[in-house]
């Protein structure tokens, strides 16, 4: 039962990215294909109806792993307190740049919330990466699963380090790529042809990301490799990732892009997983202490009964907004083009 949950928690993290991978990704790649007022009143339109409970996955995540790992969680949570912080206040303010932008009537507020809306997505993207980097390379820990590091270092392992920052970095592309993806299906006009063309690029930069990435890890952490080599499940999810950036790069139509960009996330997530298991946070320097995926079967049965009513619900919720919401993001009329709310209304 814990190795069920193990992939379980590995899943929703997973589809926390891919989801809330294009709210970020459509802020990051904004200034790039928005233009006018009407195009950047239109991404906001674009994300309204999904960027609030798309960000419910990632408090699932973390609610569902203090239920079933509470000593990973202790662990995690506790050695990267302030870092978890800036990912909180990223978060808020994130939020509040959507929200507050359409009751603003002055023009340098209305810059002022479009500006933060944009550098919240890149900094929470990076955040977001260089959480991964750090549970791949691994932490100090102590027998009582307790570590502290520095928060940057440029010559030892730290929270941000080159490592970290090279796995932070090919995660934001990875989100850009799903915005661009997500605009160019939800979009039309310039606008979408823009995100379509910049889609394309950043397909390119994703794939000479992760391959330096893989590198990388494989210097940080070999044996990861070997015990995906003796995993052949995992390369299911490898193969999905690599069609999944064929269909970004020369997919015509704007769904299947998207769902190529998707593909990229969701296989690269779960092959990461695959790799681990079962460890849930790496030691640094002492293997046998690391955090492995354990727990009492009854009670985690009995959580598993809980989470299939909750995911039944939640299946139920995004079948019903993306119908409710499906085709083209409508064009936002000029007296409107400051009052698009949070939720993609006027």
């Amino acid at each position: 039962m814990p190795e069920v949950w193990f992939f379980l928690v590995a899943f929703m993290v997973a589809m926390y990215f891919v989801l809330d991978g294009f709210d970020l990704g459509a802020a990051m790649v904004r200034p790039f294909v928005a233009r006018t007022d009407e195009e950047r009143a239109r991404v906001f339109a674009a994300i309204g109806p999904y960027w609030d409970g798309n960000e419910v996955w990632l408090v699932a995540a973390g609610g569902t792993s203090l239920c079933v790992f509470p000593a990973a969680f202790a662990s995690v949570f506790g050695g990267l307190y302030i870092p978890l912080f800036m990912v909180l206040w990223g978060l808020l303010v994130r939020g509040i740049s959507i929200e507050f932008r359409h009751l603003s009537h002055d023009a340098l507020w209305v810059s002022f919330w479009d500006f933060t809306f944009v550098v919240s997505g890149v900094v929470l993207s990076l955040l977001f990466g260089v959480a991964v980097g750090n549970l791949l390379r691994g932490f100090p820990l102590g027998d009582d699963g307790a570590f502290e590091l520095d928060l940057f270092s440029g010559s030892r392992p730290a929270v941000l380090d080159l490592y970290t920052l090279l796995v932070g970095l090919s995660v934001t592309l990875a989100f850009a790529l799903q915005g661009a993806a997500f605009l160019a299906w939800k979009t039309d006009g310039d606008l979408g042809e823009r995100a379509a063309r910049l889609r394309k690029w950043l397909t390119v930069a994703v794939a000479v990301a992760f391959v330096v990435t893989f590198f990388a890890t494989h210097r940080v952490r070999p044996e990861l490799g070997a015990a995906f080599l003796g995993r052949p499940v995992g390369w299911l999810f490898v193969v999905a990732s690599l069609v999944g950036l064929g269909l970004a790069f020369r997919s015509a139509r704007a769904l299947l892009g998207f769902v190529g960009s998707s593909l990229v996330i969701l296989g690269s997530a779960v092959s990461l997983a695959v790799a681990a298991f079962p460890v849930l946070v790496f030691a640094a320097a002492r293997p046998e202490v690391s955090i492995v995926a354990s727990g009492e079967a009854g009670g985690l049965r009995i959580a598993l009964s809980w989470w299939a009513l909750g995911m039944t619900l939640v299946l139920g919720y995004y079948v019903t907004v993306f119908r409710v919401h499906r085709g083209k993001t409508p064009r936002v009329p000029q007296e409107a083009q400051d009052q698009v709310g949070g939720d993609g209304t006027t």
